[in-house]
């Protein structure tokens, strides 16, 4: 179990291997088994995750989504992904949903999802910390070159207005405060509750330029449903 910070409680894994392996201790807070690599194949499944991503993408999300492949072993790893997360995420960290812990997910969704719009070219809304529609949400990350992790706010003022706001948003403003970050690391599985405020971390001249085109954010999502 990592914790990004007191209000980010956020398991980071990187592979679907038994947690009785060997154990390493993060700075004396807490065991977390010493893992190797999430989905074997990565790369292919990126660049293919890449080309298929064609669709707009629902809930102001600043690119393209595809439909995962018809593919056993993708299904498989995204079942025992569903069991991990009832097992090692729900059992240490309480999420509520009607006012009820939740035990268990019934479901995960599993997209692509490519990030490539221009920052200049963002809607307001994309220009401000989101919740998602879900209380849990995991992340692959696909990318061979720095993309940049996640970026955990907290809401400091009643409202926000994404116009007072210029390109992604990466830091603290007088709407939200950053509160935790998940770095991003290469076939690396990240979930964390959802209804935190966060984005993702978009800066750097590639998404300015064709690199954003070439070798965009390109993450496997896992939206889970109880």
């Amino acid at each position: 179990m990592h914790i990004a910070t007191d209000l980010v409680p956020g398991l980071v894994v990187r592979d679907l291997a038994p947690a009785d392996g060997p154990v390493r201790e993060d700075r004396g807070r807490h065991p977390r088994p010493v893992r190797g690599e999430f989905l074997r194949g990565a790369g292919r499944r990126a660049r293919r995750g890449a080309a298929a991503a064609v669709r707009p993408a629902p809930f102001f999300y600043p690119g393209r989504i595809a439909p995962p492949p018809d593919h056993r072993g993708l299904a498989e790893a995204t079942r025992r992904v569903l069991e991990l997360v009832d097992a090692e995420f729900l059992s240490r960290v309480p999420i509520r949903q009607d006012r009820q812990r939740i035990a268990e997910f019934r479901q995960v969704h599993s997209d692509f999802a490519i990030v490539d719009v221009h920052p200049d070219q963002l809607e307001p809304v994309q220009r401000l910390p989101h919740t998602d529609p879900v209380a849990v949400f995991g992340l692959v990350d696909l990318n061979r070159d720095v993309r940049g992790g996640t970026l955990f706010f907290e809401q400091v003022a009643e409202s926000a207005d994404g116009t007072r706001h210029a390109g992604y948003f990466t830091g603290d403003s007088p709407d939200y405060q950053l509160r935790g970050r998940i770095a991003a690391q290469f076939n690396t599985l990240v979930i964390y509750p959802g209804f935190i405020p966060h984005s993702a971390e978009i800066e750097g001249e590639w998404i300015r330029g064709e690199a954003r085109f070439a070798s965009p954010r390109l993450t496997q999502r896992f939206a889970f449903v109880a």
